[in-house]
């Protein structure tokens, strides 16, 4: 089911999730980077409007060994809110009734496939531009060495191209640093 709003001044949003979902869905062979990105649901939200999502942190305290009888001991974790301000983007590709009843081609496939291509571009460079804003940065300079720095600012020459070994230093350093790895979207 659509989810609508709208005001009297005609602003407001009309969603369709399942066609939403569909797109997306269509578009995630494509994706280079937005594939790593965690999919968070904000309908209802405008552009320029904050979307606020809840950070879970690890216990404060760490478990152990129980003495026998012992009471079981507690602990928290932090919660902390992560924000982003809702952007729109889009394209259109105008065409008409006419053109598609004379065309020799099927014009709403090949509208939808450029309009698909273009989201996925538009998408993906989008979450690239925030995968270079990391402030963790690796940058390897040999065929097993490299920097790491935590201020944002890569420091060294990227002498090698990439290698299994470096995404296996990368997978070890996510895991030491207890960075979560992103679930698939579906």
């Amino acid at each position: 089911m659509a989810g609508k709003a709208w005001s009297d001044t005609g602003s407001g949003y009309l969603a369709n999730p399942t066609l939403s979902d569909e797109f997306r869905t269509a578009l995630q062979p494509l994706a280079r980077f937005r594939q790593f990105c965690d999919v968070e649901a904000a309908l209802g939200k405008n552009r320029g409007e904050e979307f606020q999502w809840n950070v879970y942190g690890d216990t404060v305290d760490d478990g152990g060994v129980l003495a026998e009888n012992a009471p079981m001991p507690e602990s928290s974790f932090p919660i902390s809110q992560g924000s982003a301000v809702i952007k729109e983007r889009g394209l259109s590709v105008p065409y008409t009734g006419k053109l598609e009843n004379l065309a020799e081609h099927d014009i709403r496939k090949i509208v939808f496939q450029t309009l698909r291509n273009d989201a996925n571009r538009t998408m993906d460079r989008a979450a690239h531009a925030q995968f270079n804003n990391a402030i963790l940065q690796y940058v390897a300079t040999g065929a097993t060495a490299y920097n790491l720095d935590d201020d944002g600012t890569p420091t060294g020459v990227n002498a090698n191209a990439m290698t299994t070994a470096h995404v296996k230093q990368i997978a070890d350093i996510m895991q030491e640093r207890n960075i979560p790895v992103c679930k698939k979207a579906a």
